[in-house]
């Protein structure tokens, strides 16, 4: 990825952002973060003071952009939403070509598109109109795991970066440390026996900023424990599972787990992950996705 963001970061620092961007990458190779990282990035209006490094992507995080950036409330910023399972050509001219000619409240206006590669025909065609047409404040940053999906003329018209297929040790960057062990000890309590004062205070721990700005990687952990957990579960194979150093701690939980109970708690981590993608509240939505994780 460091290739990608020097990049990305150069455009900014030279004042030659393109007006469209597509991220592309393998599941979980970062495109998400990535594409927020890069938004914010060019939306900060302190940006003179941060050409110090010109080789990453950088924002003060203390003006009116970053500040409601950081709150899910910047309107220069607009996150594609489908209504449905694929993009369609109604939530392009929605929320894409019904407001793209407003002007923004700052230089720049970013819409987000993420799965980009699952717009039909018919909603890339719409969003090729909107690119043509072009203006001086538009920027579109599409993320794709599979871009030859898109037509050529949304290609030719987009600078692609291309992200590396991620390892699990580059992806999942606190496996092997005290992070683990804390997500295994809460995962313990939820099929044991987890208080809810317990849930707020372990959601309140997951809202300090260290946790916070890395939420995707911790969800990813908990993704993987209950991965290994199904697999040991189902198959009683511990040579099958991912985290083998932590088989005696899965193995004492196997007696009180049940596989519809697992398979909610990875629904409900998803729908957490796809609600702060949208900017939702952050301590609201991992409090709800702890309860749903304890089946309360």
């Amino acid at each position: 990825m460091d290739t990608t963001v020097k990049i990305l970061a150069a455009a900014i620092y030279n004042g030659r952002v393109n007006h469209a961007y597509i991220i592309s990458g393998a599941a979980k190779s970062g495109k998400t973060e990535l594409a927020k990282s890069f938004a914010r990035a060019i939306l900060c209006r302190n940006q003179n003071q941060n050409k110090s490094n010109n080789y990453s992507l950088q924002y003060c995080g203390s003006c009116a952009a970053c500040i409601s950036f950081e709150g899910g409330n910047n309107p220069d910023v607009v996150y594609v939403v489908p209504a449905k399972t694929a993009i369609g050509v109604d939530d392009i001219r929605q929320q894409v070509n019904s407001g793209i000619s407003v002007m923004p409240y700052g230089k720049h206006r970013i819409y987000i598109i993420e799965a980009a590669d699952h717009m039909t025909h018919s909603a890339q065609n719409a969003l090729l109109k909107t690119l043509e047409e072009g203006n001086t404040f538009g920027i579109f940053i599409l993320t794709a795991t599979n871009p030859e999906k898109f037509l050529p003329t949304i290609l030719s018209r987009c600078i692609i970066c291309k992200l590396k297929s991620p390892d699990i040790k580059t992806t999942i960057p606190y496996t092997e440390t005290e992070k683990q062990n804390e997500i295994i000890n809460f995962i313990d309590r939820i099929f044991r026996d987890c208080s809810i004062a317990e849930i707020f205070e372990f959601a309140r721990h997951m809202e300090q900023k260290e946790n916070k700005e890395n939420i995707n990687q911790i969800f990813d952990i908990f993704a993987l424990c209950f991965r290994d957990l199904i697999i040991l579960k189902q198959t009683a194979e511990p040579t099958r599972i991912i985290q083998k150093d932590m088989i005696n701690r899965f193995a004492d939980l196997i007696p009180c787990l049940d596989t519809s109970r697992i398979l909610n708690c990875i629904e409900a981590l998803e729908k957490a992950r796809w609600r702060l993608f949208q900017n939702a509240n952050f301590l609201l939505t991992v409090e709800v996705m702890l309860l749903e994780f304890c089946g309360k």
